[in-house]
């Protein structure tokens, strides 16, 4: 094989293994944002000990004031 041949294997070898690395990585971002996502709702929705307001904003400090 030439210089030429073995240049534009290496650029398709490239292009191939990028796409690949990009594909198993979007898999995996997806996953563990899934992941986290599941687990903050599922917390959202704990039962609660105080009856029922769960996780809730309670009007604290920060409540606006009408």
């Amino acid at each position: 094989m030439d210089h030429r041949t073995l240049e534009a294997i290496r650029k398709m070898a490239t292009v191939a293994i990028e796409a690949e690395m990009m594909r198993a990585l979007e898999q995996s971002a997806n996953k563990y944002l899934g992941d986290r996502v599941a687990a903050i709702i599922e917390h959202l929705h704990d039962a609660p000990e105080d009856g029922g307001r769960g996780n809730a904003p309670t009007g604290g400090p920060g409540k606006a004031k009408r």
